[in-house]
């Protein structure tokens, strides 16, 4: 593998060093610099032949010159179709992007160089070695990978290879999913028993020849976090061989439980990697629940004060402490928008002594403006944003609501007051702040006080295609919106409107042996709007054809 020809297919780009290695293929990081910008991306290379032992092996099974150059070319052409469906994934969530791809051949067409470019991703043995790995991260990690699994869900395909091989960080701190093999994608790759470095994360059914299923990629996400609860041993790894703790594991011995005690987390993982795929998250997505469940009660509990931070005597691969809930929709980079930037600063520099004269006047300008702001031209609170106390509890309770209020670089009681009205019912109430001081001027914002929820929520009565849903009332629910969960589309659909005076209502018609979600929210009606508690939430799965309840 010459780096030289990568430089041919890429020549605007230069090759860092190396992230990872294996049979037949290397990935790169790489950068680009254009003005004072640089931009990172990773570059991966796939040899085809793999080494000189793989073309020796195609020599001797193809002898025929023409059925050699064919085997070669058919392989080139598996390995692209593999890379096009990793780049039709780009803009989904929790898979790694890649942008471009590129191959050449020698010139007697006997081996080929395909080149791939990626948004910028780190190894996640690299990043967890730089970084450690806290419990919200692996939390973070697990939500990232279910969402990249769920796309697959949606296209009824299964990954089958989900290692920590082939789980990547990018520059957001985002976890992706790469690692695609669209041999064993499309179930055209035997199983080798012998090869058990291969199969460490396949699911049982995989290793003994069943038939895969969608949870089955649930399972290797849970022995993937099992390893960073355990060590980085897998079960039974801490105390067998490791041909041995794989015999164990897919012949259905129960797993111990990780040596790291990570509460909620420990028993999703538990879940995950039950034998029984009846025991499992039927798909990625109730385990994305499962785990945004844990997620937010460890959020919670750390800013109480209440999380167990006690450190168990195992792996240093994790760390007992938290920082931020992953942000929901952060767009990956811009090629255009790169280029178009690095123009600007070109432009910029041919500009010169007139973009300096520029900068000179508008900041004599800015001086100005910040002179006449301090001595108190125009120093209005309108001009500050109002923010309201995160994590306030807006619910009904009969007591006035008056969350904290901040504006950025003011004092309370100095440079405003604040006040509140409409404040005690369900409805809408109100905050005002108003200048004093140097400061002048009120301004307004709204915050909903919401009903109660419901407390109790669960099914009953369930049958191959029913199911009764029942709750404790909610105080002033005048009526209750029940919702449906639609996986298809990652959302809820409203089911049923129901009376208030209510407090159970049966759905049929439902399939059998399938898992369902149901969401309850009681409504509150004032002033001609709604006001909807927060959603209380049910899972159930209901039964096979013929059993009974």
């Amino acid at each position: 593998m010459n780096e030289q020809d990568i430089k041919k297919i890429l020549p605007e780009w230069t090759l860092s060093y190396i992230l990872s290695e294996k049979r037949g293929e290397k990935l790169y990081q790489a950068e680009r610099t254009s003005g004072d910008m640089t931009k990172y991306a990773a570059v991966r290379a796939i040899s085809i032949p793999a080494d000189k032992e793989e073309l020796n092996e195609l020599r001797a099974e193809y002898p025929q010159e023409d059925e050699f150059k064919k085997k070669i070319a058919d392989m080139m052409k598996r390995k692209k179709a593999e890379l096009q469906l990793l780049r039709s994934f780009c803009s989904k969530p929790g898979i790694v992007c890649m942008r471009e791809i590129y191959d050449i051949s020698n010139s007697d067409e006997t081996s080929y160089l395909i080149v791939a470019r990626y948004d910028y991703i780190e190894t996640l043995d690299s990043y967890i070695r730089s970084n450690g790995l806290t419990i919200g991260a692996a939390l973070r990690m697990g939500i990232d990978i279910c969402k990249g699994l769920e796309n697959f869900r949606k296209l009824n395909m299964i990954h089958g290879n989900v290692t920590p091989e082939n789980i990547y960080v990018n520059d957001n701190g985002r976890f992706k999913l790469g690692g695609f093999d669209i041999d064993i994608i499309e179930g055209k790759k035997p199983v080798d028993k012998d090869n058990i470095s291969s199969l460490r994360y396949a699911s049982p059914e995989a290793c003994n020849g069943g038939e895969k299923v969608f949870s089955s990629d649930v399972y290797s996400l849970g022995l993937v976090l099992y390893g960073l609860l355990n060590g980085g041993k897998l079960p039974f790894e801490n105390e067998y061989s490791q041909k041995k703790a794989f015999q164990m594991r897919i012949s259905g011995e129960p797993i111990p439980r990780p040596a790291y005690n990570a509460g909620k987390l420990t028993d999703i993982v538990m879940k995950a990697c039950s034998f029984d795929t009846k025991q499992r998250y039927v798909t990625p997505y109730y385990m994305r629940k499962a785990l945004e469940e844990a997620f937010d009660e460890l959020q919670q509990a750390v800013l109480d004060n209440k999380a167990d931070l006690i450190t168990q005597n195992s792996s240093p691969m994790m760390t007992f402490s938290d920082n931020k809930r992953p942000e929901k929709n952060i767009d990956d980079f811009n090629e255009k928008t790169f280029d178009e930037m690095a123009e600007k600063k070109r432009r910029e520099k041919r500009e010169g002594r007139k973009n300096i004269l520029m900068s000179l006047g508008a900041m004599t300008v800015i001086l100005l403006l910040c002179a006449a702001v301090y001595f108190g031209v125009g120093r209005s609170v309108q001009n500050y944003g109002v923010h309201l106390e995160k994590g306030y509890d807006y619910v009904y309770t009969g007591e006035k609501k008056e969350p904290e209020v901040t504006l950025k670089g003011l004092k309370e009681g100095k440079d405003y007051i604040v006040s509140y009205s409409q404040n005690t019912a369900i409805g809408t109430a109100k905050v005002t702040v108003t200048g004093i001081g140097r400061f002048r001027g009120k301004k307004t914002k709204e915050f909903e006080i919401l009903p109660e929820a419901c407390d109790r929520f669960e099914a009953t009565n369930i049958t191959d295609s029913s199911v009764t849903l029942s709750w404790d009332q909610s105080e002033h629910g005048k009526k209750y919106y029940i919702y449906i969960r639609n996986e298809e589309t990652d959302s809820w659909d409203k089911l049923e409107t129901v009376s208030g005076s209510q407090d159970s209502c049966s759905f049929a018609g439902l399939k059998p042996d399938t898992e369902y979600g149901f969401r309850i929210r009681a409504v509150y009606t004032t002033g001609g709007k709604e006001y909807k508690s927060k959603s209380t939430e049910v899972f159930v799965k209901t039964l096979k054809t013929g059993d009974k309840a």
